[in-house]
């Protein structure tokens, strides 16, 4: 018992917690889908006609949209959190449901 009291106290002393993870991963995610993107928007003539091009960056906005809770999550207060991620998460879900609506509009005006 004392072993696993220790390593919760040295993970407390040390220089990362959970909640920087989750702040780094966001930071991450969130600048490699920004990134990917413009290079995918610039480099390929009419990404927007359907190609797999289309459907590699709307992949890439979701994953970016989903990411929007880890910052929710790296909240400490319990209470603060769950709201958070309350908030987070509808905000989430509506930019999904833009995306799938934009691509079910350009997948069926062609």
């Amino acid at each position: 018992m004392e072993i696993f009291k220790l390593n919760v106290k040295n993970m407390r002393n040390k220089n990362y917690d959970i909640s920087s993870i989750l702040l780094y991963s966001f930071v991450i995610i969130t600048l490699i889908t920004n990134i990917s993107t413009r290079i995918l928007t610039k480099h390929v003539d009419s990404w927007f006609e359907g190609s797999i091009v289309l459907y590699a960056i709307f992949s890439l906005n979701i994953l970016q949209f989903a990411s929007y809770i880890l910052p929710a999550l790296a909240i400490r207060n319990k209470t603060y959190k769950i709201i958070g991620v309350i908030v987070a998460s509808i905000l989430v879900l509506y930019l999904i449901y833009e995306q799938i609506y934009a691509i079910i509009l350009l997948v069926t005006n062609r």
